[in-house]
């Protein structure tokens, strides 16, 4: 006998497509992957680079008001820029 899909993950697929929607919520959602990213990289940083310079440690996600500055902060410093 062949059961269709269980119910449990319609609501919270809905509730995620809403989110998304959201510019605010996406936001501030997206800052705090960054900030979780940057976070990380000063860890890693720290374990292997003997003197990791001061301006690789930095990473500063709060000025962002839109995705797409918080993409572009996001893309400086994975290139090592700004």
């Amino acid at each position: 006998m062949n059961w269709g899909m269980a119910h449990k993950d319609v609501a919270l697929r809905t509730h995620l497509y809403w989110v998304a929607s959201e510019q605010p919520a996406s936001l501030g959602i997206a800052k705090e992957m960054v900030t979780a990213r940057f976070r990380n990289d000063r860890v890693m940083l720290h374990g292997n680079h003997p003197q990791p310079p001061a301006k690789a440690l930095t990473g500063m996600v709060e000025p962002a008001d839109s995705c797409g500055i918080l993409l572009g902060i996001e893309g400086a410093a994975t290139f090592g820029v700004g």
